[in-house]
């Protein structure tokens, strides 16, 4: 398209630190020998999803509030891209979602009067051609 990319770690994955190299079953399999919860633990190197769901909301208002009249491309992943998304429809970080973030897909946020709308989740109309 042209555009200049430019890094920007407030869109960054969610960090589980440590345990980056190892299996997800791991993970939560430590988890509850701990009794902890993703949404609040914080692994070493890491950060919790309440964390990851801080960083994305200010990112994204830091975008809206700088951009008000702008079209702003931002690229994310899937965890980070669901706490934003919890976010704006008020759900429990703690709770799964009724949804899932496909990989590859388009999501559209909108900032208007103060607030935040989703115009688009989860579409992934454009992948079905390949297949």
């Amino acid at each position: 398209m042209g555009l200049p990319v430019q890094p920007c770690p407030g869109l960054r994955e969610w960090s589980i630190g440590n345990w980056i190299d190892r299996l997800a079953e791991e993970f939560y399999v430590h988890l509850a020998a701990i009794d902890a919860h993703p949404a609040t633990h914080v692994p070493e190197g890491g950060e919790s999803q309440v964390q990851t769901q801080a960083r994305m909301v200010a990112q994204m208002q830091d975008w809206a509030d700088q951009n008000l009249d702008a079209t702003i491309l931002g690229v994310s992943h899937g965890t980070a891209i669901d706490l934003f998304v919890r976010h704006i429809l008020g759900l429990d970080v703690r709770q799964s979602p009724p949804y899932r973030i496909a990989n590859a897909s388009v999501n559209i946020f909108r900032y208007q009067d103060g607030k935040w709308e989703i115009v688009t989740l989860n579409d992934i109309g454009h992948l079905i051609s390949l297949a």
